[in-house]
């Protein structure tokens, strides 16, 4: 029986080499002191208010990071992050895609926990997508087209 787009298939969870891959990037959080959890899609590390997700998106071929504040339950994306402040694609498979953006993090880690500094993020992102809304357009077509 052939599955429909949105099913959920084995190939959509992370898989434990990936999961391992990704833990081995990530140790640096856990040394910081960040608590890790895990399930099927995403690998959670937290430290008092932020929260840091590694994700396999769901029903996607598509992976991000998100950081979350949960004194003010606000959600960035570090892949949009990292594609505004430093160009970085993620034209890779998906777990190669987390591990770059755990590397970012990594890099960036005084700046990427700094809310007002994802804040500023957004309002690029936000002119991001003005300035290239042709692109997100044929993207939505070209998935409509699929569906």
């Amino acid at each position: 029986m052939e599955k429909w787009y949105w099913e959920e298939n084995e190939e959509m969870v992370m898989s434990k080499d990936a999961k391992n891959k990704i833990e081995k990037e990530a140790l640096f959080l856990e040394k910081l002191g960040y608590v890790k959890t895990d399930d099927e899609y995403s690998v959670h590390y937290t430290l008092n208010n932020i929260s840091i997700q590694v994700d396999f998106l769901r029903n996607s071929e598509e992976s991000d990071v998100f950081i979350r504040y949960l004194d003010t339950n606000q959600v960035f994306s570090v892949g949009w992050i990292a594609l505004v402040r430093n160009n970085l694609k993620g034209e890779k498979g998906r777990t190669e895609n987390a591990i770059e953006l755990v590397r970012y993090v990594k890099r960036y880690y005084s700046l990427i926990t700094n809310l007002r500094y994802c804040m500023d993020s957004n309002m690029l992102i936000d002119e991001y997508v003005r300035q290239h809304h042709f692109q997100f357009e044929k993207s939505v077509a070209e998935f409509l087209e699929k569906a």
